[in-house]
């Protein structure tokens, strides 16, 4: 709105010069000034406020990309552990087919060879015509080689089918789909289980992995869960390993708590990463290697879910310790 002011004034020349005075009622300018600085405060106000409400939206819109991204990890997770355990359930039975066939025939096996070698004596006693062609035929067919390798076989054939069924009740025992609920385990068998599903990465980098731990160490805590949080610290470690590296997994208890350590003598992480590890989405692996999101999930399973704590303490080519501490009983 336009505003017109009437002035008392008066004008002077002097030579090239014009001056003009003029009388103002000073109080009213006054009223004036101090209505517009009013106006500056509140379009002051409205501005913060629209900045504030800016970076709250902001901040949801990271909030909600966060959850999103969480909830497609977790249904990924979900969808292994289902195909995990759907895996191992149908490897169960021709495995188990397959174990007991091998016993069968290692006794079988067994049997043959003990009843050749009484024939041989027999022949050797009641026909001595015929012993120079058993000696014949055993040296011509290479029979002893093939005896004791028959034996060899079967006992590595055991051996291997036995391997493969701990295999199987690991990935059964890891997925533990059966268990996403609190309950009380054997945390000891549970890493053990967490340990094997990691042991061909182990193996390829040829790591010295040494595990400290009592024999057994009953826990109540969600089963599932824990297994992904410990499953995501022994990656992270063989990954952060040279080859021939070492990583060192010592499980202990105080008054209240169970602490789970994973150390390695791997590059380790500057203060600045240091800081910023369990931040959903950071990452320092290369585009396409990594979510960023491992370490963040395990810090929610183990503050938020479990109510306990994890810590890092790393400098760069000093390795990394991560402790995990969780109450006995949540």
């Amino acid at each position: 709105m336009d505003i017109s002011y009437v002035l008392n004034s008066k004008v002077f020349r002097r030579e090239a010069e014009i001056m003009v005075f003029a009388e103002a009622d000073v109080p009213y300018l006054f009223e004036e000034n101090k209505k517009m600085s009013i106006l500056n405060q509140q379009v002051n106000n409205l501005q913060r406020q629209l900045i504030k409400e800016k970076k709250d939206l902001q901040n949801t819109v990271i909030e909600l990309k966060e959850t999103q991204q969480m909830l497609i990890h977790s249904e990924k997770m979900n969808a292994m552990g289902k195909l995990v355990a759907g895996v191992a359930h149908e490897l169960n039975n021709p495995v188990s087919f397959v174990y007991s066939n091998i016993f069968s025939l290692e006794k079988y096996i067994a049997e043959i060879i003990q009843s050749y070698h009484e024939l041989e004596e027999l022949i050797s006693k009641q026909a001595g015509d015929l012993t120079a062609t058993v000696a014949e035929l055993r040296e011509k067919n290479d029979l002893n080689y093939l005896l004791n390798d028959i034996v060899d076989m079967t006992r590595e054939s055991k051996i291997g089918i036995e391997r493969v069924k701990t295999i199987v009740e690991d990935l059964r025992r890891f997925s533990r789909l059966d268990e996403s609920e609190i309950k009380q385990v054997d945390l000891i068998e549970n890493i053990m289980s967490t340990i094997s599903v990691t042991r061909s990465e182990i193996a390829q980098k040829n790591i010295q992995f040494n595990l400290s731990a009592p024999n057994r160490l009953q826990v109540e805590c969600y089963p599932g869960q824990l297994n992904q949080a410990i499953l995501n610290i022994l990656i992270n470690a063989v990954d952060a390993v040279d080859l021939g590296g070492n990583i060192l997994m010592r499980v202990a208890t105080d008054d209240k708590n169970v602490i789970i350590e994973v150390k390695d003598d791997g590059c380790g992480i500057s203060k600045e990463i240091l800081s910023r590890i369990f931040d959903p989405f950071f990452t320092t692996k290369p585009v396409g290697k990594g979510t960023g999101l491992g370490l963040s999930i395990t810090y929610k399973i183990i503050h938020d879910l479990h109510h306990g704590n994890i810590e890092a303490v790393s400098a760069p080519g000093h390795g990394t310790n991560i402790r995990l501490s969780i109450p006995g009983k949540i």
